[in-house]
């Protein structure tokens, strides 16, 4: 619990006590239902803020991966987790996919989970789906980074391509 929401809730047992009329506790009230309010959007608000330039860069994995940038993150109810460089992920080329017939589906796969995180853009995934399909029977490694700024969701990742 936050210091202002404790502030808010010893305010209301002293107003409570001191002056039992209806409207002081449920103004404070309201006002404690505020600061809940505004301390759940600070924290699905957040920005990941990197320390130094080192911090900002993907490392490539090796040289038969190849850099894509990866969109759609905003409709994937993102947690925390979920930010930031994950060497443990998948590039599946999905084959049944109502929106695109070459999509190719960003997967964390660390923790036990199989969460998709995001998608290669339309236009540049086509020969990538088929090589997937082709090559690896559906789906290769990758390692994916993920950041927030200014309340937009940036995203990159290197696939495992053989270097296409």
């Amino acid at each position: 619990m936050n210091n202002s929401v404790f502030l808010v809730l010893c305010v209301l047992v002293v107003l409570t006590i001191a002056a039992p009329s209806f409207l002081i506790p449920l103004i404070a009230l309201a006002l404690l239902a505020f600061l809940f309010y505004k301390n759940k959007k600070q924290e699905d608000n957040f920005t990941i803020n990197f320390s130094n330039d080192a911090d900002k860069r993907l490392p490539c994995p090796g040289e038969d991966y190849s850099y894509y940038e990866i969109v759609g993150m905003q409709y994937r109810n993102l947690k925390k987790i979920d930010f930031g460089i994950h060497n443990c992920a998948l590039a599946v080329a999905e084959r049944h996919n109502p929106y695109d017939a070459f999509a190719v589906g960003i997967y964390r796969i660390d923790n036990g989970d199989n969460k998709l995180v995001g998608y290669v853009p339309k236009g540049q995934n086509v020969e990538l789906h088929r090589y997937i399909i082709d090559r690896y029977n559906g789906q290769t490694m990758a390692t994916y980074k993920i950041w927030k700024r200014d309340d937009k969701i940036y995203g990159i990742a290197y696939i495992k391509d053989d270097g296409l």
